[in-house]
């Protein structure tokens, strides 16, 4: 999986879970997105809407593992959830990701 179709991944899965949940407010989660920002050690994966984006996800270029993030730009090692590769065994649209059991 490429890091811009991860970020569709996540954007779809949040995009759902607020549709779930507000029904009959399609202009809160039709405004959730994601926007990939590159880095030369690690790419961000922002989440929210155009005017609030959020940093949630950081993925590093070499190996393709995302991380949570600790502040904007700085990569949480303790909050590993798999790679590229394993995204799709991910829930992605909570708070936090939900791995395979």
């Amino acid at each position: 999986m490429t890091i811009e179709e991860f970020a569709r991944l996540v954007q779809d899965q949040v995009q759902a879970g607020l549709k779930a949940r507000f029904p009959d407010s399609p202009h809160m989660w039709e405004s959730e997105i994601t926007r990939v920002r590159p880095g030369s050690v690690y790419t961000k994966v922002d989440v929210g809407p155009p005017h609030n984006m959020s940093g949630r996800y950081m993925i590093e270029n070499v190996t393709g593992c995302i991380f949570g993030i600790k502040g904007y730009g700085r990569v949480h090692k303790q909050h590993r959830y798999g790679t590229l590769d394993t995204a799709g065994d991910w829930h992605w649209g909570g708070y936090r990701p939900v791995g395979p059991s």
